[in-house]
């Protein structure tokens, strides 16, 4: 009879146990995450004032209408994005998030060249976000498409 080999001191027969053990630690650790991230949330994750826009999920800082170049509107697939077209060197300063800094190149081969932000996980309609930010646009003399 040959002996099956072993894995972190279990048997191959043994692999439902640590798959089932690696499951529970990852999605537990996930499940951690979540709830942290819920705890520390403070309050929306975008807004919009006279001042300028402030999306936690681009950067922390508030990017002020004066920064903004442009603003325009992209439709693929079933998705709608809108897009600021920024200061290169605001865009340098900012602290963005990781997920903001990992999709500016994926972005830029799909012909999209800006800060996106989308309607998705928020309570507000893409076309209600659009007209509300034209109307900021529209105060300020920003263009938009």
């Amino acid at each position: 009879m040959v002996a099956a080999p072993r894995l972190f001191g279990l048997n191959w027969e043994d692999s439902p146990v640590l798959i089932g053990v690696i499951g529970v630690v990852f999605f537990g650790a996930c499940l951690g995450l979540i709830i942290w991230r819920l705890a520390t949330s403070q309050g929306a994750v975008l807004s919009l004032s006279e001042a300028g826009v402030r999306d936690f999920r681009i950067a922390h800082e508030l990017i002020a209408w004066s920064d903004i170049q442009r603003i325009s509107e992209v439709r693929m697939r079933n998705n709608k994005f809108i897009v600021f077209t920024v200061r290169p060197e605001l865009e340098q300063s900012l602290s963005m998030t990781k997920a903001a800094k990992w999709s500016r190149a994926p972005n830029k081969l799909l012909g999209i060249d800006g800060l996106c932000i989308t309607a998705v996980g928020l309570n507000v309609r893409h076309k209600d976000l659009w007209e509300a930010l034209q109307a900021y646009a529209a105060a300020q003399k920003i263009p938009s498409s």
